[in-house]
């Protein structure tokens, strides 16, 4: 199996990183046990390096578009997945070891998630 890439956003600060967003995208590739590789990109190089590599800004609410990370490329099945919630569910399909949504949390998960983000805003 080739070795998925986590393009992710570099830290200043030693084993701190710069994104929640990366680090459960990077945190569920451990937990499930599959080979990954992180390609740094800084934050100010994000929208040209995901432009340069033919993929579209995420949609925003309001439905403008932006350009986030983390996104996993998969070369085992040519897939690229943006969002970390996106990449946790596509995981599970070609990958389905160790699932990380164990005894049916799925919607458990999402509720939560939901309602973490809306706690920040």
């Amino acid at each position: 199996m080739l070795r998925l890439v986590l393009y992710d956003i570099p830290s200043k600060v030693q084993s701190v990183y710069w994104s929640s967003n990366t680090l459960r995208s990077r945190l569920t590739l451990s937990c499930k046990g599959l080979p990954f590789k992180a390609e740094w990109v800084e934050y100010h190089d994000i929208a040209a390096r995901m432009k340069k590599m033919g993929e579209a800004p995420s949609k925003r609410l309001d439905g403008s578009g932006l350009y986030t990370l983390p996104v996993l490329r998969d070369a085992n099945t040519d897939a690229v997945i943006t969002d970390s919630w996106e990449i946790a569910e596509y995981r599970e399909r070609p990958y389905p070891e160790k699932s990380i949504f164990a005894n049916y949390t799925k919607a458990l998960i999402c509720v939560y998630d939901v309602a973490n983000v809306r706690q920040i805003r």
